[in-house]
């Protein structure tokens, strides 16, 4: 049990770049209390973390296999998160819809799912309950122990050791980040700057198309909508996420702990790359031609994203504690590769289906994979005030500034064309 918990306790330490594992929950005070302790992303990054003892030739081992159970994890929730957000597309834009916004309501989903995850203390019963039990054996030659303070004491262990489960990085890392897409946000502030958000599809009847100039501050008020509206109830899902996932914590003490970890693990070993190989398989000789173009290559490109994403916070998320420099930067450049590709789909170069279904399927795949809204939100809600604003304001300025510089060369010389896919 001891080489097991310095194994844990040792890939908690090498994960401590990703701040879905290192930022405080959302729910900052779930129990109401009259006077509590706020703690910043800052804070818990300051914290030192624990110190493993060395390890022999077989938890080495173990620690690799746990390396490539994480990495099957994320090929394989990254491939049904970007399913399930060209899924939910599917479902939101109809005739008559609210909003014209294409990833709205999965950024929105996705950030929910982090809040419930960020707080959850039932999906990992086990591990809860170990460090609980850690916390009430540390603290157990003194008199009349707090409940609350050892809850709390396991809570910070808890978040740190969740760095050596798999499933959980799986679902936090893969599938609420490739649920989400910051690049989708940059991309409808630009077209709602230049006036193309495509509003056929929701249009509650059949209008002839026509170009409608308007004042430059309509343009700023529309740029404005489209971040006030994506952002704001991304943040809210959020802390209501951590809210539901507090409400059900007590469920978490009364309910019996499986341990399937041993047999899901192995089958996601498989499950993963196997579904990766099958949708190249697909998109090479597609059975309908169609889903190619809407579904295959987004599935194709999706595991790339998502692993540059994973590495990119891993090794620079920890260098700035102020500034998450890893998420930052999956962002920026992902969304510069969306709207490169935007470009190309809407010229010459996107005149074959084959190419056009490519393009789309790097925008919805490797770039929505790339970019991440429920990281993103869930930093800025840990973060420091000023740090908060200060990383969010560069965020949006640089992706919404590049992809405008990117997109507008074509748009206002030229003009956008209409895709063949």
């Amino acid at each position: 049990m001891g080489s097991r918990n310095n194994r844990e306790d040792a890939l908690a330490e090498e994960e401590g770049g990703l701040d879905e594992l290192a930022a405080p929950a959302p729910d900052e005070n779930p129990d109401e209390q009259g006077i509590y302790q706020h703690e910043s992303l800052e804070t818990s990054s300051e914290r030192p973390p624990k110190k493993a003892q060395d390890q022999e030739g077989q938890s080495e081992v173990s620690k690799w296999l746990t390396q490539i159970y994480i990495v099957s994890y994320l090929i394989f929730f990254s491939i049904f998160g970007v399913l399930a957000r060209i899924g939910l597309q599917a479902l939101t834009i109809y005739p008559g819809a609210l909003v014209a916004n294409t990833d709205l309501w999965a950024n929105v989903g996705g950030s929910l799912l982090m809040g419930i995850l960020r707080e959850d203390r039932m999906l990992f019963r086990r591990h809860w309950r170990q460090e609980l039990e850690n916390a009430r054996r540390s603290n157990s030659s003194e008199e009349n122990v707090d409940e609350e303070k050892l809850k709390d004491s396991a809570r910070q262990s808890y978040a740190t050791a969740r760095g050596a489960i798999p499933a959980y990085i799986g679902m936090t890392v893969g599938f609420c980040g490739c649920f989400t897409s910051f690049a989708s946000i940059c991309r409808d502030a630009f077209l709602a700057i230049s006036n193309n958000l495509n509003n056929a599809p929701v249009s509650a009847s059949v209008t002839t198309a026509f170009y409608r100039s308007r004042p430059a501050s309509d343009s700023v008020m529309a740029l404005l909508a489209i971040l006030i509206l994506e952002v704001g109830l991304s943040i809210v899902a959020l802390n209501f996420g951590a809210h539901l996932a507090t409400s059900f914590a007590r469920l978490a003490e009364k309910m019996p702990v499986w341990h399937l970890s041993r047999f899901i693990d192995p089958l996601i070993l498989f499950l993963g790359p196997g579904c990766w190989l099958g949708a190249v398989l697909l998109a090479i000789w597609p059975v309908h031609d169609h889903w190619r173009g809407q579904v295959l290559f987004a599935l194709v490109f999706a595991p790339l994203g998502c692993l540059m994403r994973f590495l990119l916070s891993v090794h620079l998320n920890k260098r700035v504690r102020t500034f998450p420099v890893g998420t930052f930067v999956a962002n920026f450049f992902g969304t510069c590769v969306l709207g490169m590709a935007y470009d190309l789909q809407m010229s010459s170069a996107g005149a074959a289906v084959v190419s056009c279904q490519v393009l789309q399927g790097i925008m919805d795949g490797f770039c929505g994979a790339l970019t991440t809204v429920s990281t993103w939100v869930l930093e800025l809600d840990t973060l420091r005030l000023r740090h908060a604003y200060f990383y969010g304001v560069c965020s949006l300025f640089a992706g919404v500034g590049f992809i405008t510089a990117i997109m507008g060369s074509l748009r206002w010389t030229s003009g956008f064309g209409a895709p063949t896919c």
